[in-house]
């Protein structure tokens, strides 16, 4: 006869809630949740605000300081568990200053974003992101990496309101989600006077309305003229994007001479990118020499960008990549152009790319949705046609 064990079944027997655990077994959870989330640490390793438009209650701690007070008290209490601040825009303004104080006095990594993807969905935006400011820009010396993503382009802070001591920062992104890129700003300030001291910036990227604030006066921008710009303040940075920037018709957009002579003062600049930017018409009357450091070029959204920048801009060393998409690609001298991997997407099929083709000097070329460049490439040069690894229309 087999017999079968019976576990009484004792009054004083309860089920144990989660804010119950032991604290020793919560912070060894919490440790380790921690540790998978290391990859978003780094400033160098932040998702790019390509990728990363929403920032999700799921990102380490949010979503475990909402369990119950218990997890929260103990997450709260371990400061480099904040260290990563993700700040919803449209969310729970009184989150806001917990973000920051939990993290002291560690430096930080911010990403603000929006939950919501479109505008009706995200009223006062500008306003929301002005109260994020009032609490971030007190912790400017901690940060190293300032990311910014808003729906609407009018939305993102001036940067004059970065004002004050950030030695540790290597990122400061001000970008804006595709919604519409192309939404209409007044013309932006030249020359505006900026207090932001971040020696240590590496990578910047500033919308339109912002560059003009960091680019000198017209009557002083000449390749010659010496003049304190903000860049000049930045030794170390090597990656610079500028996008969306429409101020309408009838209205004056961001002067290419005034663009070149901010870029001159970047000795080290090797990544550059130009998209959605209104440029004004008027061609520079100097010739502006870069930086030998510039190996990699991305011209997008661009009506007349690309033959104002290469009518006036000297490259001195041959560019390793450089990707042109939905750009009017029409009277530039290809001739002048050096470049080991060129990326042509979106052309439109009454620009001519052939005379890319056959007048540049290019070792590798990738051509997608580019109806131009017809059903037989038969009239570009043969040396270039055996480097081409990709051809989609």
């Amino acid at each position: 006869m087999h017999s079968t064990l019976q576990v009484p079944h004792s009054p004083e027997r309860q089920r144990v809630s989660i804010g119950h655990l032991p604290v020793e077994l919560m912070m060894m959870i919490f440790h380790e949740v921690y540790e998978l989330g290391l990859d978003w640490s780094a400033a160098a390793e932040l998702p790019t605000l390509a990728t990363v438009y929403y920032p999700s209650s799921t990102i380490f701690p949010n979503a475990l300081a909402m369990v119950c007070s218990a997890w929260r008290n103990t997450l709260s209490s371990v400061p480099f568990f904040w260290t990563r601040v993700a700040i919803a825009i449209d969310g729970n303004p009184t989150l806001i200053e917990g973000s920051f104080e939990w993290s002291r006095p560690l430096p930080i990594d911010v990403l603000v974003s929006p939950y919501s993807s479109t505008c009706d969905e995200n009223p006062g935006e500008g306003h929301r992101v002005e109260a994020v400011m009032r609490y971030l820009v007190p912790e400017l010396h901690r940060c190293r990496s300032i990311r910014f993503n808003t729906i609407q382009v009018s939305s993102l802070p001036p940067l004059q309101a970065f004002s004050g001591q950030a030695p540790l920062l290597r990122q400061l992104e001000l970008g804006c989600t595709p919604y519409y890129p192309w939404a209409e700003e007044e013309p932006g300030d030249v020359a505006v006077p900026l207090d932001l001291v971040c020696p240590e910036l590496e990578k910047l990227h500033l919308n339109g309305r912002n560059f003009c604030n960091v680019c000198p006066p017209k009557s002083q921008s000449g390749p010659s003229f010496t003049y304190d710009l903000w860049l000049s303040h930045l030794p170390k940075l090597t990656s610079l994007a500028i996008t969306n920037y429409g101020v309408g018709s009838g209205k004056m957009g961001l002067r290419m001479a005034e663009m070149l002579r901010a870029l001159q003062e970047l000795p080290h600049l090797a990544h550059l990118t130009i998209k959605n930017i209104h440029f004004d018409k008027e061609s520079p009357s100097h010739v502006y020499t870069l930086s030998s450091a510039i190996r990699h070029l991305e011209f997008s959204g661009l009506p007349n960008g690309v033959y104002l920048f290469f009518g006036a801009a000297a490259l001195q060393e041959r560019i390793d990549t450089m990707c042109i998409a939905q750009c009017n690609v029409n009277h530039v001298r290809w001739g002048t152009i050096s470049c080991a991997k060129l990326t042509l997407q979106r052309i439109d099929a009454h620009y001519d790319i052939a005379q890319i083709i056959n007048h540049s000097d290019i070792s590798e070329l990738y051509v997608d949705e580019c109806p131009s460049f017809g059903d037989n490439p038969s009239a570009c040069s043969t040396s270039l046609i055996a480097t081409i690894s990709r051809w989609e229309r």
